[in-house]
């Protein structure tokens, strides 16, 4: 029969097992007498039919106790009434839904009918989801029964989302139509999340549908002050599968669902043998036949005849049916009716016959025992019905038939995949740009799949974009967001291309007319100062010129947005992006005057809005941007077909190498893995010709480079190539020339000097800005003049260079009135997309020679002068020698005296080392000073932070609250209460946020911990800086400073609050990457990773909390804690203070002592008691943890494992030794240059930081409790962290002060030797480190020095 209606419901086809199981029969009159809209109505049967009686018989559940869903009748279906709450610990939800298992193969959508009864309270708080519950995992499953179990948490769980609908005021009935298909990604009609239900194949299939849930969730609570709860009701009706060719659906026989109900067992006429006694029964939707006491005279065959009724849903057009049986021994027969002759006259439409005729089939096929018999159908023809025989031989048996069903020759290509939407033009994509979200913006969570239709829908969208899809692998919210107008339109940088996409409406009725918003008049148009958003529409006018000045809000032209054919176009100082394209065949493109940067340039030497912006295409005038984002190995070189040789392998790695082993994946992250590690040189790298070859990839580093090899491998490709480091050192770098010049003078106090500035070779991608300026310009200003400032004036004052054959003259002029030559020192700030490109080559050195004199002594007065310096050399060679001899004798003496007291300061010298190694050892495993804490929400209440509001004010308003050590604050853990660490730089010399813009960072911050951790703000318990370390009091203030390593390592959660802000004192831009330049930001980093791991660090942005990356280049300069900025050495260490590097030394100390303690060797972790000494504790291979450690052997308390299950667990690195050993060298130097500014000039010393502190540490580790011995090794100790004492005598620019007087002393002696980093003992050779009796006189303490912010030193 041909079907007029192919639609199909998704009927329980095996096993409708719960509370909700309802008949056909019944399902179709409600849907006859329910007064749906008709068109609704021919949709067929519903999955599940929602009318007012069958509240009854569906499941309800909230999982939190305080939102619930109420159900009952309503007046055209099920009435549901919910109630979802505001506060507590996570967003209320509240849902209902029933399992039933069904076919939905050929369906293309889901329709839900539904009428807001009740919008919710809270307008936009809450959205309805509709969720499908499938089970294609389960059909082979031995425990298969627990797939059938409410809420189906067993079954994969697909989500659809609709904001808006709970909003709806009409009152009036709707459809919600899905399509049906669903996969991983964001995009997809159904999404599947990871964190609900079975994980599955992640792909839906209609096939193998068991139930659906209904569900309303609720935002997220900001507070845990009590609020209502928001309310509402929405009445459902039919839920049901609609297509245009169901095939495969699931059989539901209506006569047989009915069995029960009829005496003759659902209306099938018998005509049975006499004496057969034929049991026919209905359960769990299938037919069920038993017979006995069967004479033995013929026939001994049944045949059961049904004829299908009119609207038959079961059978269609199909290539093949197939039924599923249990017949024992017995043959049974199955046939598709296609000929209304075989089917009895008597039997009614929807009914059947069993006759006792044993008529022979003419096409049926046969199973005997249990499986699935396969009935190919001939194409095209009209089913009337289907016929099941079988013999009723032997004298009893039974026969189970079910799960009846047609497909085509694709079914088994299982699950639809979902295809992209296709795309309204009125909705043009900008390619690789992202719109800055203005406070106009309106965001919609989850309204991502239709955001072009919603922003065609409010009259003041103009623009919109996309948050999350299907490229972007993320898995926040997705959200679209609705632009009435834009202020900046900027580049996608690398980790956005996938996840933000931008479109304008191009459409003309939203845009308007050109000429009625604009004046045309005799082929010009003039746009200016009409207050512009978008361009209006041309339509196919042509015109000559286009005026768009003084309109501060056209910030985008997108493709075609503009008129053809046009002579020229002014362009508005506001646009932020141009597309090639906007103005198809434009003959001039004019740019403002003072227009801001931008996408296009109009000069070889201007500035692109984006450093990565190449030079590209040209069109009228101007070019284009050729922006290529970072990505892995981009700024490397490659060769193909050639390697480097083996002879300088460094390291070497593949797939199965125990750290980053990821580099042998991929050519490009060889290259990147390259670029970030020092011994890196060049790399090579190997790879299969076919991927039928059994040959693992290889990334081979290399620490020197040599000539190119070819390779002519036939079953390898091999690739060579170098990362920046080595381009820039071969010349690919920022050169000066020449680096000497001698300025002009120009009169007394004016002078010039010219220079040229290139490039050593053309950049890999992006432009290459450089901005000259004077080294220590406050320093040359004292030495030219004390009295004024130097005013030095460069032109240009900055350009951008972009390949190697052009170079810029530079000119400075200078103001000055000298006395004598001096030199003044040119260096240049370089900021680069291609990472070679980092700095100048050589600093240029420009001289300023003084007027002549304008006087001459007298020929008498010089021959007196030379007479008088005659005399005055004799008499200096007599002296001369008298002194000789008395330093001989006095050489003498000391050098006997010096031998006398050599051992007294060995031992001394001993025990300065011990002492610093065992204090930080000690002081890194307790709090040095109180820690200082407030609550959360006291701190968003704050309003501001700042000078005014401190550590000071809130002490004593008694709002903070201490922990002396770090038992308490695990105690506190142990009372629900989570501990946040926030580590920001300041954004100001004296204050730490001058506008306000960290405070607000932070605070979303802390909510969104408050979120994450499931604790309200009153149970966290914040530390920041400014609030958490005291001010006025220095004392109290340093010893809270040398405990932030402990303080950072001891939280629960540790955020990084880096939005992108500008410096009040510099006037420099503060975002990541000045915050990963920090030190005192990367101790913090350093501390909570080494102790606590990366699970509990995360840096906050617009995107909320995002893991903190413990890979990559980033990563490891965030352990390079000494070769971070400071602002002690920014401001030249005024009143010759000592560095903050020499403030963190302790604490770093004792971190590396605690990490070289728990070091990892092999399959080993090393560990030390007292009764077995040194010795290896089995490693867990999983998470890199001891087994059966010594009862002596503590872990460090910060470890400990009280925690709330709102609180990540603490998992330190599995080998954080074997990540640092290879750079010991640099993350801890012996040594550093500490530069001063004084009244003379500038005050370098070289002096010592830790010195052997590194070895002794290792040595005293190993040592463990044993007692030293008489003669321990001779360590040179570290940095005393003294003021220093300036010698008046020492030449200009080099100024030793009395302490390193005395060091080279020492050195004199052969007291000061020193070995590498890498053992205990080793070749002496000399070192630059204080005396003993130096460090005697202050082992452990500092002396005191003027106040300043905590921001100053550690920010």
């Amino acid at each position: 029969m041909a079907s007029t209606a192919r639609v199909v419901a998704i009927a329980a086809a095996l096993a409708a097992r719960g509370p909700g199981r309802q008949s056909a029969a019944a399902a179709a009159d409600a849907l006859a007498t329910s007064g749906l809209d008709p068109a609704l109505a021919t949709s067929g049967l519903a999955f599940q039919s929602l009318r007012p009686d069958a509240a009854a018989d569906l499941y309800t559940r909230s999982p939190d106790a305080a939102s619930e869903f109420t159900l009952g009748p309503g007046a055209d279906g099920t009435l549901a009434s919910y109630a979802v709450a505001r506060t507590g610990k996570r967003r209320g939800v509240a849902f209902f839904g029933n399992m039933r298992p069904a076919n939905c193969a050929g369906a293309t959508e889901l329709s839900l009918q539904y009428r807001v009864a009740e919008p919710q309270s809270v307008y936009g708080f809450a959205h309805l989801r509709v969720v499908l519950l499938e089970g294609s995992h389960c059909e082979e499953d031995a425990e298969a029964d627990a797939c059938d179990a409410w809420p189906g948490d067993e079954l994969e769980q697909y989500f659809s989302f609709h904001p808006g609908v709970l909003d709806d005021t009409s009152g009036l009935w709707k459809e919600l139509r899905i399509p049906l298909c669903g996969d991983e990604s964001p995009e997809s009609p159904f999404w599947r999340l990871d964190a609900f239900g079975a994980a599955g194949d992640g792909m839906l299939d209609p096939t193998y549908l068991r139930g659906y849930q209904i569900q309303v969730v609720g935002s997220n609570p900001t507070s845990k002050k009590a609020m209502s709860d928001v309310t509402g009701s929405i009445e459902f009706k039919d839920l049901a599968c609609v297509g245009a060719d169901l095939l495969g659906n699931a059989l539901r026989l209506p006569s047989w669902d009915e069995a029960e109900e009829h005496l003759e067992i659902g209306g099938l006429r018998r005509k049975l043998p006499l004496g057969a006694m034929i049991d026919l029964d209905v359960e769990e939707e299938a037919l069920r036949v038993e017979w006995a006491a069967v004479p033995a005279v013929p026939p001994r065959a049944v045949a059961v005849t049904h004829k299908l009724p009119p609207d038959a849903r079961y059978l269609v057009a199909g290539t093949s049916a197939s039924i599923a049986y249990d017949v024992g021994a017995a043959t049974f027969n199955f046939a598709v009716l296609d000929d209304p002759a075989a089917v009895p006259e008597d039997v009614e439409a929807g009914q059947g016959q069993i006759s006792g005729d044993g008529m022979d089939l003419r096409r049926s096929v046969a199973g005997t025992g249990k499986g699935r018999l396969v009935y190919e159908m001939t194409p095209g023809e009209d089913v009337e019905g289907f016929r099941i025989t079988f013999p009723l031989a032997p004298e009893s048996g039974k026969l189970v038939v079910s799960d009846l069903r047609t497909s085509t020759d694709d079914a088994a290509a299982g699950a639809p995949r979902c295809s992209a939407s296709e795309a309204r033009p009125e909705c043009a994509r900008v390619e690789d740009v992202v719109f800055d979200v203005l406070p106009s913006t309106r965001t919609i969570v989850y309204g991502h799949r239709d955001c072009c239709e919603r922003c065609l829908a409010d009259a003041t969208c103009l623009f919109f974009m996309v948050e999350g899809g299907a490229d972007s692998g993320a898995r926040q919210d997705p959200a679209c967001h609705l632009f009435p107008e834009l202020e900046n339109v900027r580049a996608a940088e690398a980790g956005e291309a996938g996840v933000f996409r931008a479109f304008w409406i191009s459409a003309a009725e939203r845009r308007g007319a050109l000429c009625d918003a604009c004046d045309c008049q005799d082929g010009s148009v003039d746009c200016s100062n009409r207050d512009l958003k978008t361009l209006p529409f041309a339509g196919d006018d042509r015109y000559e010129r286009l005026d768009l000045r003084g309109n501060p809000n056209l910030a985008l032209l997108a493709s075609n947005a503009g008129p053809a054919d046009l002579a020229s176009v002014k362009l508005p100082s506001s646009v932020a992006h141009l597309a090639p394209d906007a103005f198809p065949r434009v003959g001039e493109l004019v740019p403002a005057t003072n227009a801001k940067r931008s996408n296009v340039i109009s000069t070889s030497d201007a500035f692109y809005a984006h450093k990565c912006c190449g030079r590209g295409e040209a069109r009228g005038g101007l070019a284009f941007c050729d922006y290529e984002p970072h990505a892995p190995g981009v700024d490397a070189t490659i060769a193909s077909d050639a390697k480097y040789s083996d002879s300088t392998l460094a390291q070497t790695l593949t797939e199965n190498s125990d750290h980053w082993g990821e580099a042998a994946e991929t050519l490009e992250l060889c290259a990147e893995f390259c670029a970030f590690t020092e011994v890196c040189a060049a790399f090579t790298y190997s790879e299969p010709k076919s991927k039928s070859l059994v040959i693992k990839p290889v990334c081979s580093l290399h620490s020197q480079t040599t000539e190119i090899e070819a390779s002519s491998a036939r079953k390898q490709a091999f690739y060579a190539g170098l990362p920046p480091r080595t381009r820039a050192a071969d010349g690919a770098s920022v050169v000066a020339t020449p680096t000497r010049v001698d300025a002009a003078r120009d009169g007394d106090v004016y002078y010039e000097a010219t220079y040229a500035v290139r490039l050593g070779a053309t950049p890999t991608r992006g432009a290459v800005w450089v901005t000259p300026a004077l080294d220590r310009p406050d320093a040359a200003a004292a030495t030219l003049d004390p009295s004024r400032k130097l005013d030095a004036i460069f032109e240009p004052s900055t350009f951008a260079l972009y390949e190697a054959n052009r170079s810029v003259t530079v000119t400075m002029k200078v103001e000055a009135d000298l006395a004598k030559t001096r030199t003044l020192v040119v260096e240049h700030v370089v900021v680069a997309c291609d990472a070679a490109f980092t700095d100048v080559k050589d600093a240029v050195r420009v001289t300023l020679e003084p007027p002549p004199a304008r006087h001459s002594d007298d020929d008498g007065a010089r021959r007196a002068r030379r007479r008088f310096n005659k005399r005055l050399a004799v008499a200096g060679i007599v002296i001369g020698c008298l002194v000789a001899l008395g330093l001989v004798g006095w050489g003498t003496w000391a050098a006997r005296r010096s031998l006398k007291k050599k051992a007294e300061l060995e031992r001394e010298r001993a025990f300065v080392v011990q002492e610093q190694v065992v204090l930080a050892r000690e002081r890194i495993g307790e709090f040095q000073s109180a820690f200082a804490v407030v609550r959360g929400d006291v701190f968003l209440g704050l309003g501001a932070l700042g000078r005014d509001l401190h550590h000071e004010t809130l002490r004593d308003r008694g709002e903070l609250i201490f922990y002396d050590g770090v038992k308490d604050v695990e105690r506190s853990r142990a009372r629900g209460e989570v501990t946040l660490f926030l580590s920001h730089q300041w954004l100001g010399f004296e204050d730490p946020d001058p506008c306000g813009v960290h405070y607000a960072a932070m605070c979303s911050a802390v909510k969104a911990v408050s979120a994450k951790s499931l604790a309200p703000p009153r149970d966290l318990r914040v530390w920041v800086d400014i609030v958490s370390i005291p001010q006025r009091n220095r004392s109290s203030q340093r010893l809270a400073i040398a405990s932030l390593a402990t303080f950072a390592s001891s939280t629960d959660y540790f955020v990084v609050v880096a939005p992108p802000a500008r410096h009040s004192g510099t006037g420099k831009l503060c975002d990541r990457a000045t915050f990963r330049s920090r030190a005192w930001c990367r101790a913090e980093v350093m501390s909570c990773w080494a102790r606590r791991g990366a699970a509990s660090m995360f840096v906050f942005s617009n995107n909320g909390l995002e893991p903190f990356k413990t890979s990559g280049k980033e990563f490891l300069e965030s352990l390079d804690v000494f070769d971070g900025d400071l602002t002690c050495c920014a401001l030249g260490h005024p009143d010759r203070q000592p560095c903050d590097r020499e403030e963190m030394l302790q604490p770093m100390l004792g971190l590396f002592a605690e990490i070289y303690k728990h070091r990892r060797v092999g399959p080993c972790r090393l560990s030390r008691a007292a009764s077995t000494g040194l010795r290896c504790v089995p490693c867990d291979p999983d998470d890199g943890e001891t087994k059966d450690a010594p009862d002596d052997e503590e872990p460090p308390a910060v470890l400990a494992e009280q925690r709330t299950p709102w609180t990540p667990r603490a998992t330190p690195p599995s080998d954080s030794y074997s990540v640092i050993e290879p750079l010991l060298e640099k993350l801890y130097p012996r040594t550093f240059e500490w530069v001063a500014e004084d009244s003379d000039g500038r005050v370098v010393e070289e002096i010592p930081l830790f010195g052997d502190l590194i070895d002794a540490a290792k040595y005293y580790v190993d040592l463990g409790d044993e007692p030293p011995p008489a003669r321990p090794p001779d360590f040179a100790p570290g940095s005393n962290a003294r003021r220093r004492t300036p010698n008046p005598h020492a030449k200009h620019g080099r100024r030793w002060s009395s302490r390193q007087s005395s060091t080279r002393t020492t050195r004199s002696g052969s007291l000061d030797t020193t070995t590498t980093h890498g053992s205990a003992h080793g070749t002496s050779r000399t070192s630059p480190f204080p005396s003993v009796r130096t460090f005697m006189r202050s082992a452990s303490t500092v002396s005191a020095r003027p106040p300043r912010p905590h921001g100053t030193p550690s920010q």
